[in-house]
Protein backbone atom coordinates (compact mmCIF):
# COMPACT_ATOMS: atom_id res chain seq x y z
CA UNK A 1 0.00 0.00 0.00
CA UNK A 2 1.15 3.62 -1.04
CA UNK A 3 0.48 6.41 1.74
CA UNK A 4 0.73 9.71 0.75
CA UNK A 5 0.47 12.41 3.60
CA UNK A 6 -1.83 15.53 2.11
CA UNK A 7 -1.35 19.17 3.38
CA UNK A 8 -2.16 20.68 0.02
CA UNK A 9 -3.28 19.18 -3.29
CA UNK A 10 -1.48 21.40 -6.26
CA UNK A 11 -2.91 21.70 -9.57
CA UNK A 12 -0.71 19.07 -11.92
CA UNK A 13 0.72 17.08 -8.97
CA UNK A 14 -1.61 14.03 -9.51
CA UNK A 15 -1.76 13.63 -13.16
CA UNK A 16 -0.50 10.34 -13.34
CA UNK A 17 -2.75 8.30 -10.57
CA UNK A 18 -4.94 5.48 -11.33
CA UNK A 19 -8.28 6.13 -11.68
CA UNK A 20 -9.93 4.68 -8.29
CA UNK A 21 -13.07 3.78 -5.97
CA UNK A 22 -12.72 6.00 -2.92
CA UNK A 23 -13.45 5.26 0.61
CA UNK A 24 -14.11 9.08 2.60
CA UNK A 25 -13.70 9.14 6.03
CA UNK A 26 -12.44 9.61 9.50
CA UNK A 27 -12.21 5.84 10.63
CA UNK A 28 -11.18 5.92 14.41
CA UNK A 29 -11.34 2.68 15.65
CA UNK A 30 -11.77 1.32 11.72
CA UNK A 31 -15.01 -1.01 13.93
CA UNK A 32 -17.13 -3.12 12.11
CA UNK A 33 -18.90 -0.76 10.24
CA UNK A 34 -16.08 0.58 9.05
CA UNK A 35 -14.79 -2.65 7.81
CA UNK A 36 -18.15 -2.60 5.75
CA UNK A 37 -17.37 0.09 3.54
CA UNK A 38 -14.12 -0.28 2.68
CA UNK A 39 -15.35 -3.81 1.75
CA UNK A 40 -18.16 -2.44 -0.32
CA UNK A 41 -15.44 -0.07 -1.47
CA UNK A 42 -13.27 -2.72 -2.52
CA UNK A 43 -15.90 -5.02 -4.05
CA UNK A 44 -16.83 -1.72 -6.57
CA UNK A 45 -12.95 -1.68 -7.45
CA UNK A 46 -12.59 -4.93 -8.19
CA UNK A 47 -16.15 -4.99 -10.68
CA UNK A 48 -14.69 -1.65 -12.21
CA UNK A 49 -11.14 -2.56 -12.52
CA UNK A 50 -10.00 0.07 -10.45
CA UNK A 51 -7.50 1.24 -7.59
CA UNK A 52 -8.94 1.08 -4.49
CA UNK A 53 -8.27 4.11 -2.47
CA UNK A 54 -8.76 5.64 1.22
CA UNK A 55 -9.05 9.27 2.13
CA UNK A 56 -8.91 9.93 6.03
CA UNK A 57 -8.08 13.11 8.14
CA UNK A 58 -5.44 13.34 11.03
CA UNK A 59 -6.12 15.19 13.17
CA UNK A 60 -9.69 14.35 14.39
CA UNK A 61 -11.86 17.51 13.03
CA UNK A 62 -12.94 18.33 16.55
CA UNK A 63 -9.38 19.23 17.62
CA UNK A 64 -9.36 21.83 15.27
CA UNK A 65 -12.76 23.35 14.93
CA UNK A 66 -13.44 22.86 18.66
CA UNK A 67 -9.73 23.36 19.82
CA UNK A 68 -10.39 19.87 22.25
CA UNK A 69 -8.44 16.57 22.61
CA UNK A 70 -9.71 13.93 20.92
CA UNK A 71 -9.53 10.73 22.66
CA UNK A 72 -8.21 8.62 19.53
CA UNK A 73 -9.24 5.07 19.59
CA UNK A 74 -6.04 3.75 17.78
CA UNK A 75 -2.96 5.51 16.66
CA UNK A 76 -2.64 6.84 12.82
CA UNK A 77 0.08 4.40 12.47
CA UNK A 78 -2.32 1.39 13.30
CA UNK A 79 -4.87 3.05 11.41
CA UNK A 80 -2.21 2.44 8.48
CA UNK A 81 -1.26 -1.41 9.43
CA UNK A 82 -5.26 -1.95 9.49
CA UNK A 83 -5.61 -0.31 6.01
CA UNK A 84 -3.09 -2.40 4.21
CA UNK A 85 -4.74 -5.80 5.81
CA UNK A 86 -7.64 -4.60 4.01
CA UNK A 87 -6.79 -4.33 0.87
CA UNK A 88 -6.45 -0.85 0.42
CA UNK A 89 -4.01 0.07 -2.35
CA UNK A 90 -3.63 3.99 -2.17
CA UNK A 91 -4.04 5.82 1.56
CA UNK A 92 -4.39 9.46 1.32
CA UNK A 93 -4.31 11.23 4.77
CA UNK A 94 -5.25 14.64 4.89
CA UNK A 95 -3.88 17.24 7.48
CA UNK A 96 -7.00 18.61 9.05
CA UNK A 97 -6.03 22.52 9.58
CA UNK A 98 -8.51 25.18 10.34
CA UNK A 99 -7.21 25.99 5.86
CA UNK A 100 -8.75 22.75 4.99
CA UNK A 101 -11.74 23.44 7.04
CA UNK A 102 -13.00 26.53 5.86
CA UNK A 103 -13.11 24.74 1.57
CA UNK A 104 -15.86 25.17 0.13
CA UNK A 105 -17.58 21.83 -0.20
CA UNK A 106 -17.32 21.98 -4.54
CA UNK A 107 -13.77 22.79 -4.01
CA UNK A 108 -12.96 20.08 -1.94
CA UNK A 109 -14.20 17.97 -4.47
CA UNK A 110 -12.32 19.37 -7.30
CA UNK A 111 -9.41 19.60 -5.29
CA UNK A 112 -9.16 16.61 -3.32
CA UNK A 113 -11.48 14.29 -5.65
CA UNK A 114 -11.21 14.80 -9.12
CA UNK A 115 -7.36 15.61 -8.63
CA UNK A 116 -7.25 12.13 -7.37
CA UNK A 117 -8.71 10.59 -10.36
CA UNK A 118 -12.02 8.94 -8.14
CA UNK A 119 -14.53 7.59 -9.97
CA UNK A 120 -16.56 6.64 -7.66
CA UNK A 121 -17.00 7.12 -3.67
CA UNK A 122 -18.06 5.22 -0.71
CA UNK A 123 -18.97 7.13 2.82
CA UNK A 124 -21.17 6.27 5.75
CA UNK A 125 -24.34 8.20 6.16
CA UNK A 126 -22.92 10.50 8.32
CA UNK A 127 -20.20 11.63 6.05
CA UNK A 128 -19.92 15.75 5.03
CA UNK A 129 -17.43 18.00 4.13
CA UNK A 130 -16.30 21.13 3.39
CA UNK A 131 -16.98 24.61 5.15
CA UNK A 132 -18.94 23.65 8.05
CA UNK A 133 -19.52 20.13 6.94
CA UNK A 134 -22.26 21.90 4.10
CA UNK A 135 -20.87 19.09 1.53
CA UNK A 136 -22.66 15.63 1.63
CA UNK A 137 -22.77 12.81 -0.81
CA UNK A 138 -26.19 13.49 -2.46
CA UNK A 139 -26.08 17.01 -3.24
CA UNK A 140 -22.29 18.23 -3.64
CA UNK A 141 -20.88 15.53 -4.94
CA UNK A 142 -23.54 15.01 -7.75
CA UNK A 143 -23.60 18.56 -8.52
CA UNK A 144 -19.72 18.99 -8.60
CA UNK A 145 -18.97 15.48 -10.40
CA UNK A 146 -20.68 13.62 -12.03
CA UNK A 147 -21.57 16.10 -14.71
CA UNK A 148 -17.84 15.93 -15.63
CA UNK A 149 -17.07 12.96 -15.35
CA UNK A 150 -19.33 10.16 -14.80
CA UNK A 151 -18.52 9.19 -11.28
CA UNK A 152 -20.67 8.17 -9.00
CA UNK A 153 -21.26 8.09 -4.91
CA UNK A 154 -22.92 5.70 -3.07
CA UNK A 155 -23.65 6.34 0.88
CA UNK A 156 -23.64 3.32 3.38
CA UNK A 157 -26.60 3.54 5.65
CA UNK A 158 -26.21 1.99 9.31
CA UNK A 159 -28.20 -1.20 7.65
CA UNK A 160 -25.30 -1.49 5.21
CA UNK A 161 -27.51 -0.69 2.19
CA UNK A 162 -25.76 0.93 -0.45
CA UNK A 163 -27.86 4.00 -2.08
CA UNK A 164 -26.13 5.21 -5.40
CA UNK A 165 -26.65 9.20 -6.53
Amino acid sequence: MKTTFLNRISDGVFTKLKPCVMALGFFDGIHLGHRQLIENAKRISLQRGLELAVLTFFPHPKEVLNQMKFPYLISIERKIEIFEMLGVEQLYVIRFDEKFASLEPEVFVQQYLISLQVKEVVAGFDFTYGSKGLGNMKVTWRRSISCKNGAQSRIIRRENKFYSY
